[in-house]
């Protein structure tokens, strides 16, 4: 509940009190088993991670029985004018399950050219041992850093698939318009 509302982690100590002052005027024969539970800072933490590390290892499991796959792409600025890049994975396996996940979301903290979406991406593929012979597809925004002719993220991925022996040369690259959709659907 913390982690879903987005709450700072200290929160805990007053969701317990809360739970405490409920069960104390609801149910005071179980009041104590309340006082019990450990919601502090440190806890909640503690759990969060446990929990994205279970994420992450889910994703490895499903990543390994993917027969084909595309990724997507999808750059943007944060608040702190961060560039953050997301990696969407989508996945077919062999009893035709189709898979769609978050691969990643980096920071790309100096520079957006290709060769450092690149780097993310070899990255992102190396921690969940993705084997990108599967790569099928590639969906980007059209702009420079991603479809640019000599150091665009597509360019530089083919090249690093035919240094390791791998056809590019069916490997599909689409635009993806959701940016136009969302500007043209706006009202004035």
């Amino acid at each position: 509940m913390i982690a879903k509302g987005s709450r700072p982690f200290n929160d805990g100590d007053f969701v317990k009190e809360c739970i405490e002052i409920a069960a104390k005027k609801m149910c005071p024969e179980a009041a104590k088993k309340f006082e019990k539970i450990q919601l502090n800072r440190m806890t909640i933490q503690r759990r969060i991670m446990s929990l994205s590390g279970n994420i992450a290892e889910q994703l490895n499991e499903k990543t390994k029985i993917i027969e084909v796959f595309s990724l997507a792409f999808d750059e943007s600025t944060d608040v702190s004018s961060t560039a953050q890049l997301l990696i969407f994975i989508r996945g077919v396996t062999q009893d035709f399950e189709v898979l769609e996940e978050l691969l990643g979301m980096c920071s790309l903290k100096d520079q957006t050219r290709g060769v450092d979406i690149l780097n993310v991406l070899l990255d992102e593929c190396s921690k969940t041992d993705l084997d990108l012979s599967k790569l099928s597809g590639v969906a980007t925004d059209g702009a420079p850093s991603m479809i640019g002719v000599n150091s665009g993220l597509v360019t530089l991925l083919k090249k690093h698939l035919q240094e390791k022996n791998i056809n590019a040369e069916d490997l599909m690259q689409f635009h993806c318009i959701i940016h136009q959709e969302a500007l043209c659907s706006k009202k004035k």
